[in-house]
């Protein structure tokens, strides 16, 4: 009785580790492996979605009343009661902005898309005016709260990512080359008049920013923008 045990056990293990080995190894449904992507336009409008999710916290954003003198955050813990009455400090920064996740789909975005055939230029060109947008508006946002921030690429490992503190100058002299490239490039991109309005409201800010003059017209042409930023 007890080998007939023994032999059921062992069938018992046998089967479990087959099963286990076809289920780590088998791609899953849901999911692009990097031999399929980067191969058509659809390809490269799936990885813009993932560049968008998270590019700006709901949450942050009506907190942000709190940072002004509209209202005041009693709650510490809740990270906007030391922006808004300015202790915040690098021991206690409030909530953190300092995040390069969507940074880094944008930069994997703008290394790759190159590989992806497109119906047509304007298409190509469409999405990767909303990329260079998007990263740019991540950098104004870490400039303006923390000063200079690392301008990051691509990075194979956490070795390489170990870069130095850029200057606030290098985010003014490198972003707005990519803002004055979305606008002359670009006069009907489906960029959100959100991001724009953000952006345009960075360049009227900060005087040492130029911009082509032609670029900053179409900039600033559309009312949508001119509304969202009052």
């Amino acid at each position: 009785m007890k080998t007939v045990r023994t032999y059921i056990l062992a069938g018992v293990a046998a089967f479990a580790l087959t099963s286990c080995n076809d289920y780590l190894t088998t791609v899953p449904k849901d999911a692009m492996s990097p031999s399929t992507t980067w191969k058509t336009g659809d390809d490269a409008e799936k990885f813009l979605v993932g560049c968008y999710d998270g590019w700006e916290d709901g949450g942050a954003l009506l907190y942000w009343d709190a940072g002004s003198d509209f209202a005041y955050n009693n709650f510490p813990w809740e990270g906007f009661t030391n922006i808004g009455n300015g202790s915040l400090s690098p021991s206690s920064p409030g909530w953190s902005f300092y995040d390069y996740t969507i940074i880094g789909r944008c930069n994997t975005f703008l290394e790759n898309v190159d590989k992806c055939v497109f119906s047509s230029d304007a298409v190509k060109k469409d999405l990767v005016a909303q990329v260079k947008a998007i990263r740019a508006y991540n950098y104004f946002r870490m400039g303006f709260l923390y000063g200079g921030v690392p301008i990051v690429k691509p990075f194979t490992s956490a070795q390489e990512a170990r870069v130095p503190r850029n200057t606030e100058q290098d985010l003014i002299l490198t972003i707005p080359t990519s803002l004055s490239w979305l606008v002359l490039t670009q006069k009907k991109s489906s960029l959100p008049y959100s991001i724009r309005a953000v952006l345009a409201h960075w360049v009227l800010s900060d005087s040492s920013i130029t911009m082509p003059m032609v670029a900053g017209h179409q900039l600033f042409q559309h009312r949508s923008v001119l509304i969202t930023m009052r």
